[in-house]
């Protein structure tokens, strides 16, 4: 049957983690961003996160997940660094500190996301 196919499973996974990264990328830009008053925190976030999971999602094709969310992380983090320097007009650096370490937190939960749902799709398989 279609639904126990190993690629529907990991398809309904990926979906799962690109969704709350996104969502929590999102919200965790617009509370830092109301935090250090920048300016228009929530419609720079969505700029931001869209690209972010964009890069993401596209490296993760191309890529294993473990590769892809490796590069990407790399790619991201000087990305968002030089987007929000430049849309937020704040230091490049402390951009960069700020978006390795939201990515990173969030590909850690990515991971366990992942684990825990791998687990219960073998549950029910």
């Amino acid at each position: 049957m279609l639904l126990q196919e190993p690629i529907f499973e990991k398809g309904i996974i990926y979906i799962i983690i690109y969704i709350t990264f996104f969502i929590i990328g999102t919200g965790v830009t617009i509370w830092w961003g109301k935090k250090k008053k920048w300016n228009k925190p929530s419609f720079y976030a969505l700029i931001v996160n869209i690209i972010w999971i964009s890069v993401i999602i596209i490296l993760n094709f191309i890529f294993s997940f473990l590769y892809g969310a490796l590069i990407s992380y790399i790619i991201d983090s000087i990305l968002g660094a030089f987007i929000i320097s430049t849309l937020y007009k704040q230091d490049f650096l402390e951009s960069l500190k700020f978006t390795s370490r939201l990515l990173l937190g969030v590909i850690i939960l990515s991971f366990i996301i992942m684990i825990l749902l791998g687990g219960f799709f073998l549950l029910i398989s």
